[in-house]
């Protein structure tokens, strides 16, 4: 590999982990970040990694009620259910995806299922701005709660689209002991407009440049902040 830092040019040799040694590497990664916390301004930060247990969401949720603003960064793999947060941030029932699936009978023959509904009525939902921080990273579950954040009241995405591969899956093994797996669904938002190989996209378009690299700047981050200011 080669880097080019400043105006040096830079040779590496890397090779690929296993999942034995990745996953400690990844879990050891955002031991040390908060997942939770304030940021200036009386902006509440979010991001549903470790630890994040779903259990623990009422607190979280309670701590940020008066926030100015709420930044979600679903930059990453939710460690565990967030769907239950449509709960506080939806001021009532909102239908925001659906599916479509195959009819065993009919073979080749693919069907709408019902409208997904989210959330409850609740007068004392969260009146802030919520903001959503959106990638390539945000994948399968994770776009799935993004379909439903970008329904809730003063939401904004920013970022870049998403991966576009959110669906169950469905498997088989192979002669020979070969797993497969696919998306056995469609994923598409309560109007029918698809998300799977497109993504979601976002309300303001925010990428990486090389002045934030070399800074270890999160310019997503930044220009959520600036946006509240």
């Amino acid at each position: 590999m080669c880097i080019k830092r400043g105006n040096k040019k830079l040779k590496f040799s890397i090779c690929g982990l296993t999942a034995e040694k990745y996953f400690p590497l990844k879990a050891e990664s955002v031991s040390n970040v908060s997942y939770c916390k304030w940021l200036p301004d009386s902006i509440g930060y979010f991001s549903p990694i470790a630890p994040y247990r779903s259990d623990s969401l009422p607190l979280i949720m309670h701590r940020f009620k008066d926030a100015k603003a709420l930044i979600l960064d679903m930059r990453n793999y939710p460690c565990d259910l967030l769907h239950p947060i449509a709960d506080y941030l939806l001021p009532k029932p909102v239908g925001c995806t659906r599916t479509t699936s195959v009819v065993p009978d009919f073979p080749g023959v693919i069907k709408w299922d019902d409208i997904q509904y989210f959330g409850k009525e609740n007068p004392a939902s969260f009146k802030g701005k919520i903001i959503v921080l959106i990638n390539e990273k945000t994948v399968s579950m994770g776009e799935s709660i993004v379909a439903i954040l970008r329904h809730c009241p003063n939401a904004l995405l920013i970022g870049s689209s998403t991966a576009g591969s959110d669906g169950p899956l469905s498997t088989f093994v192979l002669p020979g002991g070969v797993h497969v797996r696919f998306t056995g669904e469609g994923f598409y938002f309560a109007d029918k407009t698809a998300i799977q190989n497109i993504g979601i996209l976002p309300d303001v378009k925010v990428g990486v440049t090389k002045r934030g690299v070399d800074l270890n700047m999160d310019e997503i981050l930044q220009k959520a902040m600036d946006m509240v200011r």
